[in-house]
């Protein structure tokens, strides 16, 4: 038995090993902008260690920038179901969700995070963006708020909500974010330029 026991031991051992290696590699594969590979060593990880969140909240970032949002949602829920009081997993989740245009989805996952951590500056962030979705600009000028009280380095935050004041009539506010978005190194597009434009005449 003990015999028995010693060999599941370093199996278990070896296979824990294994899934930290491949993770080692993949995230520097995705620091490095390399998500195909990975993508790949996120797999290889997973095939050794499925009880592991941040494996899955790792894949499915990467499956983001594959543009595979049911995937990411996919991954990310496996992640919430292992760490059910994860605020940036839910965070993450919401904001897929929200970028599948899921909003009653979205909502639901964003409070639950900002429910575990009120502190939660990404959260606010997203849930803001639900609010102008779904055209309530008051709601979502004061989530962006709540966001860049927490973390004034969110540099979309930052644009987002100088387009909310914009669109509320608050140009004045608007003119102040779009030039702090500006400070931090942020540039506007020709057209959307073209559109702020349109929206202050």
């Amino acid at each position: 038995f003990a015999l028995l026991l010693t060999g599941a031991t370093i199996q278990a051992q070896t296979r824990a090993a294994s899934a930290r290696s491949y993770l080692e590699r993949a995230d520097a594969f995705f620091a490095q902008g390399d998500y195909a590979r990975a993508l790949r060593d996120y797999d290889l990880a997973l095939a050794f260690d499925q009880s592991t969140a941040a494996i899955w909240n790792k894949r499915a970032l990467t499956r983001e920038r594959h543009n595979d949002g049911p995937g990411a949602i996919a991954d990310f829920t496996r992640a919430i179901a292992l760490a059910p009081r994860t605020a940036v997993y839910l965070t993450n989740r919401g904001r897929a969700w929200l970028q599948q245009g899921e909003l009653e989805q979205a909502l639901n996952d964003l409070n639950r995070a900002l429910a575990l951590d009120a502190a939660c500056a990404e959260a606010y962030a997203h849930r803001g963006l639900v609010s102008a979705a779904l055209n309530e600009t008051a709601a979502a000028i004061a989530d962006f708020d709540r966001a860049l009280q927490r973390n004034p380095k969110l540099i979309h935050t930052r644009f987002n909500r100088g387009l909310a004041c914009l669109r509320a009539g608050r140009h004045a506010e608007a003119e102040r974010d779009f030039a702090e978005f500006r400070k931090q190194g942020g540039r506007f597009t020709l057209a959307q330029q073209a559109f702020f434009d349109q929206l202050r005449k």
